[in-house]
């Protein structure tokens, strides 16, 4: 992501949600790549998706709050 190759980032954050469902992390990070691809709509959607699996995953709630 951090190098512009947001095709590849967007595959390997959401390979590694399927993989590993639980690791926060990844669900931030495609959140945040939305966020630069000027999608908020889906950045929201990743975010609630997560909320619903870990409710009190503080950077989620925080990072949802500022996109709405």
């Amino acid at each position: 992501m951090r190098q512009g190759q947001y095709s590849e980032a967007q595959q390997s954050f959401e390979t590694c949600i399927k993989v590993a469902p639980k690791f926060d992390q990844a669900c931030l990070n495609l959140a945040r790549l939305y966020v630069l691809l000027k999608e908020p709509d889906k950045s929201k959607e990743i975010l609630r998706e997560l909320l619903r699996q870990q409710p009190e995953n503080k950077l989620a709630q925080q990072t949802l709050e500022m996109l709405n």
